[in-house]
């Protein structure tokens, strides 16, 4: 078989077969001319130029693809944890309105078949995790000290994932765990957490201290 060149094929079907034989090597020099201020200046420049074009074609491919959207922001938003939650704070103080707005949505959402008895149980729930002398995490069963924040109240299956604020689906876990489980449900969490044995007997052990 004769060598593939640009005499015996087009020039666009020479460049696809010689990208067949060396796409690591094309791909790596694509990364780096793309960290290049050249190549960031051409883009701002074609981007400005056609604005609106893009704007269309952004919203087109974001709403074509909202779970993968949603999963990368989240993945980002936990890599640059402490960035996010200053910037977050900053954004809320100079736009109470909208920070008011989605505590209002969170509330409703906790609201949502919920009872007076679940709400009244869920407050004693807290007092108990914040005042009580010794209590583990119901994640990794380590033992969580008193104040800066260590002990928190955690949903078991999230409220954004169809869990109630009924005091059954409540826990108490480290800031750790909390961070790191996120708004994960409990199957998907323990595949990447080894949970000790009698988790839940412990979770049900501080339910029963409040009755």
């Amino acid at each position: 078989m004769s060598e593939i060149t640009p005499q015996t094929k087009s020039h666009a079907e020479y460049q696809r077969e010689w990208y067949k034989k060396n796409r690591e090597h094309a791909n790596e020099q694509r990364r780096l001319y793309r960290q290049s201020e050249e190549w960031k200046a051409k883009r701002r420049a074609y981007d400005a130029a056609n604005y609106d074009q893009q704007l269309q074609r952004r919203r087109k491919w974001t709403s074509k693809n909202r779970v993968q959207v949603r999963e990368v922001e989240k993945a980002r938003r936990h890599r640059n944890r402490d960035a996010t939650n200053a910037y977050a704070r900053e954004y809320s103080k100079k736009h109470p309105e909208y920070a008011f707005a989605a505590k209002a949505t969170r509330y409703r959402r906790l609201m949502e078949g919920s009872t007076r008895e679940d709400r009244i149980a869920f407050r004693k729930f807290v007092r108990f995790v914040k005042t009580t002398e010794s209590i583990t995490c119901y994640w990794c069963n380590q033992p969580i000290p008193i104040g800066n924040g260590n002990r928190q109240t955690d949903h078991i299956v999230p409220i954004s994932k169809g869990g109630s604020h009924h005091p059954e689906n409540v826990c108490c876990a480290c800031k750790k765990c909390n961070d790191e489980k996120r708004d994960q449900l409990p199957e998907d969490f323990v595949k990447t957490h080894e949970l000790p044995f009698g988790w839940l007997f412990l979770h049900r052990q501080l339910l029963a201290a409040l009755h």
